[in-house]
């Protein structure tokens, strides 16, 4: 099958299963759901975020929650009922705590499923911004990118938090965004306007989104720099955008001092009373599929398995990198395409290899920072960054892999990303969530 035709049906299966989480998770079984959908509802319909006070979620940026707020505010105009906020008591049924949903309280709460949906769109817009930019870098090797897109869109944690109420949908929306122009820059099919937008970009959309962007940001901001050495026009631009930048962020509630405060000021203080072998599990499985109030996961061996392949794709691609490096030529295996290894060898990759190295790393630092700060493993703070993070591992992946053994790179991974799916809806959301209505 040709790329178009697997492109087409990663497609129809990311909208099956985000569809399929969006129905099959209850009502507020998604992490902090319950405060992302009383901001949305508070700006809908006073214009006005609450205070920290009455909500934990209210120190986020407001673009998210001023978009989402449009379909509330048209929904409430219609009918208050479609918006109203409720929840039932919680209970617990085998340690796992849940909302007891039941025939005596249920109601459609059509603004949450509207929300759930709108999210679903944005993460469809991540997924084609994201095909786009890998399609740039890839142009002869369809295998890489739809490896690349099934890891992504089928991930079980990405369509979890896409298909639920959070800021994450567009987080990743705006972080596929900037990879895009950073695959742009170096391809060198990017204009100056768009590598002036990319600057601009990456300095608004971390503190007007969600700072999680950062990594992402400043690999695009040094992109720009690189390209621009020499011109101290353009300098003089960035500059004049970052300060502009800093007079708007000086006016939400991500102010220049709380940036700095959180990256580098704050240790949370039961940090050290966990193992670190126990933190790097937590923050694993929370990657590939810990969902609800992360509760619910897949099998230990399964995850422990699929982490392992990632490390040793990762262990391939800086092996390949390194030897680049020593020969500063493409291989000498002349046999093996320079698109089956991609952006680990060949000089013309140079600039993409960096980016995609120093994306990842930053992202990795910045998930470790997080930890440290707030005391939070979770995996899906690196969805702005996942682009880049998968092309190293299905690209590692691949530089592994026996040459006749490459063409069943993509089938192996969506076969796995399949089941992962498979096995959190049968085994684990179904018998938790369901488990009243099965007896």
């Amino acid at each position: 099958m040709g790329l178009k035709i697997h492109i087409r049906l990663l497609l129809i299966l990311y909208l099956f299963f985000a569809i399929g989480y969006s129905v099959l998770i209850p009502i507020w079984e998604a992490p902090d759901e319950p405060a992302h959908y009383q901001l949305v509802l508070s700006i809908a319909r006073t214009g006005q975020k609450p205070s920290l006070e009455n909500n934990y979620e209210a120190h986020q940026p407001q673009l998210y929650y001023r978009l989402a707020s449009l379909p509330i505010t048209m929904l409430d105009r219609i009918d208050p009922t479609y918006v109203e906020y409720f929840a039932p008591e919680q209970r617990s049924w085998r340690s796992v705590p849940y909302y007891d949903w039941n025939a005596g309280n249920y109601r459609l709460l059509m603004g949450v499923m509207v929300l759930r949906i709108f999210n679903l769109l944005l993460g469809s817009g991540s997924i084609y911004l994201m095909y786009l930019a890998i399609r740039l870098i890839f142009p002869n090797d369809s295998g890489v990118v739809a490896s690349t897109i099934s890891f992504i869109a089928l991930l079980p944690q990405f369509l979890h938090n896409i298909s639920t109420v959070n800021n994450d949908a567009m987080s990743i929306l705006a972080g596929a965004l900037l990879f895009l122009l950073a695959a742009r820059i170096c391809r060198d099919h990017a204009k100056d306007f768009e590598k002036v937008l990319a600057a601009f970009l990456a300095i608004l959309l971390p503190i007007t989104i969600k700072l999680t962007l950062i990594p992402i940001s400043i690999t695009a901001v040094l992109l720009v720099i690189w390209h621009y050495r020499k011109r101290w026009q353009i300098w003089a631009f960035i500059a004049f955008v970052f300060l502009t930048t800093m007079l708007i962020a000086s006016q939400t509630s991500y102010s220049p001092q709380h940036i700095i405060t959180r990256i580098f000021l704050d240790i949370h203080p039961d940090v050290s009373k966990r193992p670190l072998w126990q933190m790097i599990g937590l923050f694993a499985w929370s990657f590939w599929g810990k969902i609800g109030w992360l509760n619910l996961e897949a099998l230990g061996l399964p995850i422990a398995l699929i982490t392992l392949l990632s490390l040793l794709a990762f262990g391939g691609a800086a092996t390949n990198l390194w030897q680049t490096f020593r020969k500063q030529s493409k291989p000498t295996n002349t046999d093996i395409p320079i698109q089956r290894v991609g952006l680990l060898c060949g000089p013309e990759y140079r600039q993409c290899r960096s980016m995609l190295w120093l994306a990842t790393t930053l992202a990795l630092i910045s998930a470790a920072r997080f930890a440290i700060a707030e005391h939070q493993f979770q995996g899906r703070f690196l969805f702005p960054t996942i682009t880049p993070m998968a092309l190293i591992i299905v690209t590692g992946w691949a530089s592994i892999n026996p040459q006749k053994y490459s063409a069943y790179l993509f089938p192996l991974t969506l076969a796995i990303m399949v089941l992962l799916n498979l096995y959190l809806w049968f085994f684990k959301i179904i018998p938790v969530f369901y488990q009243p209505l099965l007896g």
